[in-house]
């Protein structure tokens, strides 16, 4: 029964929709009919542009994705010597004679010693712009060492914190708002007892600031993170309290994600975690966001855009289709409204003139100034009341006869 009843329905939808579209006017018609032809063609285009913005879209991501790669690669390279320049000058032979030997110096060679082991380590600094100070620490001679200035005393608190084992095991660690790296010799710290040597590296923040407003290239609006293991430390440029914070959020879900399923996935699917793109809200504005993690250095560098800037040229793109749309929306209408002008009126002429005939006006005469059908049409008309006049008269003829 349910089902009976629902065919009858639609039966009669189907019957009175045939019915509406043959009570439509011609006008009307004319517009259906060419949207019917331009609405496969325009929806084959939207699909052909959608396809071309996913590509432009994974080409905007990609080329986000690899400047973030290469100046992380770039910041990896320079602290992996500077490193290894560490590890090098623990080991010097100055550096250690002036650890170990001191007591057995006389005035004279531990003062030139001194010297030269500053001469080294302002030789160190020099070597890189990341570098903004290098300390060395001697504890048998209960004195320092310092490249930029010749105190010698470091504070009891900042040794503690160089020579404090999460620091040494971390590349780099923050110490009153100052970015450290630090080496000891020999390697391994006993409890109770201070190193032969204890090297604290001061990095420049503004220069690691400067490098990362370097990534913004062509004016862009932005700004990039540096962001330390366990958000410990942060360098940024041109990002807000707000955003970072917001950041900071949606790192914590994506790592919690990785490792919910870190079980799970192979080595190279565990090296793509570390690489990621989404999209924030801060302020009112939405920002497209790439980050990397480097795992020699522990830490992420991720690169902020507002996403108006990113989709620029997409958004773009979709103002032309739209604007595309609404002229060809136009010109059907106005096209439609020709050839409703062209077909229409010469037939509405000739309805009128049969009324008329019907009526028994038989004077009734009809031009047209082309010589195309309805120039035909309208001769013939002209010829058929001739014609009809004719009979009427031979008719009336006869019967007065």
């Amino acid at each position: 029964m349910d089902r009976s009843m629902i065919r009858l329905a639609n039966s009669r939808g189907e019957y009175s929709m045939k019915l509406s579209l043959k009570a439509l006017t011609i006008y009307p018609k004319l517009v259906l009919s060419f949207l019917l032809m331009i609405i496969p063609i325009y929806v084959s285009s939207l699909m052909m542009n959608r396809s071309g913005e996913d590509v432009v879209r994974k080409q905007i991501s990609e080329s986000m994705a690899s400047r973030v790669h290469f100046y992380l690669t770039s910041l990896e390279t320079e602290f992996s010597r500077l490193t290894r320049l560490k590890v090098e000058y623990v080991n010097d032979d100055d550096l250690l004679t002036l650890g170990t030997a001191a007591e057995r110096m006389n005035d004279f060679e531990r003062s030139r010693t001194i010297l030269a082991v500053k001469s080294k380590l302002y030789l160190f600094k020099s070597t890189s712009p990341f570098v903004d100070n290098v300390k060395l620490y001697i504890p048998a001679l209960g004195r320092s060492v310092i490249a930029n200035d010749y105190d010698d005393s470091i504070p009891e608190d900042e040794l503690d914190a160089m020579l404090e084992p999460d620091n040494m095991k971390s590349p780099v660690f923050e110490y009153e708002g100052k970015l450290m790296m630090t080496g000891v010799y020999p390697d391994a710290i006993y409890v109770n007892r201070k190193p032969v040597l204890a090297m604290g590296i001061e990095l420049s923040q503004a220069e690691i600031s400067r490098t990362l407003n370097s990534i913004m290239t062509g004016g862009e609006q932005g700004g990039a993170l540096l962001l330390g293991s366990d958000y410990r430390w942060n360098v940024s440029a041109g990002i807000g309290e707000e955003l970072r914070a917001k950041f900071y959020e949606k790192l914590s879900e994506e790592e919690v994600r990785s490792e919910t399923h870190a079980a799970n996935l192979s080595a190279t699917e565990e090296n793509r975690i570390a690489v990621g793109q989404f999209t924030l809200e801060s302020g009112g504005e939405s920002f497209f966001v790439a980050y990397e993690r480097s795992v020699p250095l522990d830490t992420t560098l991720a690169v902020f855009v507002p996403t108006e800037k990113v989709l620029e040229p997409l958004d773009r793109h979709r103002d032309w289709i739209w604007t595309f749309s609404l002229i060809a929306g136009l010109l059907v209408v106005v096209f439609s409204y020709w050839i409703y002008r062209l077909i229409h009126w010469p037939i509405k002429l000739l309805v009128v003139s049969f009324r008329k005939v019907e009526k028994g006006d038989l004077g009734v005469r009809v031009s047209h100034r082309n010589r195309d059908e309805f120039g035909y049409l309208y001769g013939q008309f002209n010829h058929m009341v001739d014609r009809i006049q004719v009979l009427i008269h031979e008719v009336y003829e006869q019967q007065i006869r």
